[in-house]
């Protein structure tokens, strides 16, 4: 599909969605300023919240609220958080959940449940600000995205999904989910915005996502694809370093 287009990245409309599930009120009240001003200085995002004092409130409000994360506590009343959240997985595998506890013994058991973080609710804000990263990264992947006009219609891609964009016979070719599309566009035009948002130029006529890169050579980069990109000499120093920061 060859489309001439205006090409930005957007982040998720409206406010993020949090859920907080703690049958301790206070405790729910005390924490509330903590999340708003990392939300705000990380993200760039307000908040709407939702209060689930039990366990069906939890059930019946995640897939009526949809929250895009719940700090869930796990000595939740009468039913531990981890049961909740395992009936809530069955039916959506896509939540996002931070684990709260008064008992630093469960952080082992929580990471069964693949959450974003564990915080000790004795120092929430100190672990708070820690796990907001976590969370950052998350959102990032669930809600950027590449968006693409003609004026009518509008392509829209997950930006971490994207592996590769190149130039290829005057079009910009993108990779995107083992697809490729082509686009009348200048690589120069998504080159700075693309930089910024974990990505590499390795030459004059292509940028990686240095997410699905699998090793680099000397002069070449490999992707987990099996895929391999020359690498022009003056960007070598350059793109190695962006790849090593990039796992830390």
């Amino acid at each position: 599909m060859i489309l001439n287009s205006i090409v930005g990245i957007v982040n998720r409309g409206g406010k993020i969605h949090v859920g907080l599930c703690d049958d301790d009120v206070l405790f729910m009240k005390r924490i509330i300023p903590v999340v708003e001003e990392c939300f705000r200085a990380v993200c760039n995002e307000d908040i709407e919240y939702f209060f689930y004092k039990d366990d069906k409130s939890v059930i019946d409000g995640f897939w009526k609220d949809r929250p895009d994360i719940l700090f869930m506590d796990i000595e939740f009343g009468e039913v531990c958080g981890f049961d909740v959240i395992k009936r809530i997985a069955e039916k959506n595998s896509d939540v996002a959940v931070v684990y709260m506890s008064n008992y630093s013994s469960y952080v082992t058991k929580s990471f069964v449940c693949r959450p974003l973080g564990f915080i000790r609710k004795s120092d929430f804000e100190n672990d708070f600000r820690l796990v907001m990263y976590e969370i950052k990264d998350y959102l990032d992947k669930k809600y950027k995205t590449l968006s693409l006009y003609d004026g009518v219609n509008e392509i829209t891609m997950p930006l971490y999904a994207i592996s590769v964009i190149e130039i290829y016979d005057h079009k910009m070719v993108i990779t995107f989910d083992k697809r490729k599309i082509a686009i009348r566009e200048s690589l120069s035009n998504v080159e700075e915005i693309l930089i910024q948002n974990n990505f590499v130029k390795v030459n004059r006529s292509t940028i990686i996502n240095l997410k699905f890169v699998k090793e680099i050579n000397e002069d070449s980069i490999k992707l987990e694809s099996g895929d391999t990109y020359t690498i022009s000499r003056r960007k070598i120093k350059e793109v190695t370093r962006s790849w090593i920061l990039a796992q830390i």
